[in-house]
């Protein structure tokens, strides 16, 4: 029984649409049944099984119809979630994952520049109203 699957081991993160689709399937529901139920169209379906996420704007909302998918067809949403963040293959390639590195220092103000910039804006509106 060497490279046999158990049946309690988890399916690779590659396997995530695959196991979409056969709990949907289990369920008697078809991609347009549970579109329905989700309030989506059939389309985001087929992608969320075929693991295309590109056509999506943002990984929020991925994550998001993940856990509401899970959920319709009685599936541990947390173990999807797992198995969606266990493949950064998919994310990357797709350009959803976020640069992790970026810390936004470039939209940081430093506090004195600040303060200076406040402070010689507040003596030109003070000239300005003496001026009169």
């Amino acid at each position: 029984m060497n490279g046999a699957k158990k049946n309690d081991e988890p399916l690779p993160a590659k396997d995530l649409g695959l196991r979409l689709r056969s709990a949907r399937e289990a369920k008697g529901l078809t991609i347009e049944e549970l579109a329905d139920q989700m309030r989506l169209i059939p389309s985001v379906i087929k992608d969320l099984e075929e693991c295309d996420y590109a056509k999506f704007d943002a990984i929020v909302y991925v994550t998001g119809y993940l856990r509401l998918y899970s959920k319709l067809v009685q599936i541990d949403e947390r173990e999807t979630l797992s198995l969606f963040y266990k493949d950064p293959i998919n994310r990357v390639e797709k350009g959803l994952i976020e640069n992790k590195s970026s810390n936004h220092s470039s939209l940081r103000i430093n506090p004195l520049l600040f303060a200076a910039v406040m402070g010689l804006a507040a003596l030109l509106v003070g000239f300005l109203y003496l001026d009169r």
